[in-house]
């Protein structure tokens, strides 16, 4: 299966540093062939698959798919988490399937760092051992990990938000405490008694009733990025959580994926920089078909 290229780079901080770039695109998919063998392919000969092709897939074939790590040494794993499936086991015998378990089964040694919400795609790190685990959470701590998303959004941000002028590049801000919603749970809302959340924004692409975004999560909190996108007027394509039915119905997924992660190596300080292709437009139709 494809995936873009990696080019090494040199930082000059009294040292030279390598910086590793690997772009792959939006879904991958290949055989399911035994699972030594899917589990360590190039995937440089899979087949490309839109989202919607992906999900008509045999389970076996998307069980498969997503344990191919976009990146693997002695102490992480980079995965590419599709949407739907959960990333930690939930409550309850029906949410035991999950990518931590599935990774596991290939991987023993491989433990959680964090978490994609169930119906957001993308990116996501884990750690191959205790203290992996312990120097990647303190990187987590510390916001050395940078990750970006892409979303569609309803409507156009950029004009309802036009009294907070954007930097030089282009990035709003959104502030808003986040508290869970006791009543409604797992629905976060903007409340004075919520931690304090912030995110960042900015317009790449508009269209006539919607508009693709890019998206940095400042903070951590859960369903921050489509609780901040609702709190301005703007809830995200395909949210069955956030988004008002008419909106919801746009899309047969959430249109959230978390396309770059980047972040020093916790063992080698290398700086790590992972970036997926996300191939959706701002007019209809948003997914590839």
């Amino acid at each position: 299966m494809h995936h873009g290229q990696r080019r090494t780079t040199q930082q000059q901080n009294g040292q030279e540093a390598k910086k590793r770039h690997v772009s792959t695109q939006d879904v991958h998919l290949g055989p399911p062939h035994g699972t030594d063998h899917i589990c360590r392919a190039t995937r440089k000969s899979q087949t490309l698959l839109s989202p919607r092709a992906w999900l008509a897939l045999s389970p076996v074939t998307r069980f498969f798919d997503c344990m191919t790590p976009i990146h693997e040494d002695e102490h992480l794993l980079v995965l590419e988490k599709p949407s739907g499936l959960l990333s930690v086991p939930g409550r309850g015998p029906d949410k035991q399937d999950c990518l931590s378990k599935r990774v596991q089964a290939i991987y023993p040694e491989a433990l959680i760092v964090h978490r994609l919400d169930q119906d957001t795609s993308g990116l996501l790190l884990m750690a191959r051992g205790i203290e992996a685990q312990r120097r990647l959470n303190r990187l987590f701590e510390t916001r050395q990990v940078k990750k970006r998303y892409v979303a569609v959004v309803a409507g156009h941000p950029a004009q309802t938000q036009a009294a907070q002028a954007p930097d030089e590049e282009g990035w709003r801000t959104i502030d808003g405490p986040i508290l869970l919603d006791w009543d409604r749970r797992p629905i976060h809302i903007i409340h004075p008694d919520g931690k304090a959340s912030r995110s960042r924004w900015r317009a790449l692409q508009t269209g006539e009733s919607a508009t693709l975004v890019e998206l940095e999560p400042v903070t951590g909190r859960t369903h921050q990025l489509r609780v901040h996108m609702q709190s301005v007027g703007h809830p995200m394509l395909g949210d069955s959580l956030y988004a008002p039915p008419d909106i919801k119905a746009l899309s047969p997924r959430l249109m959230l994926q978390a396309q770059e992660l980047a972040f020093p190596h916790p063992f080698t300080d290398l700086w790590m920089d992972f970036k997926i292709t996300t191939p959706w437009s701002a007019s209809v139709p948003y997914l590839p078909s």
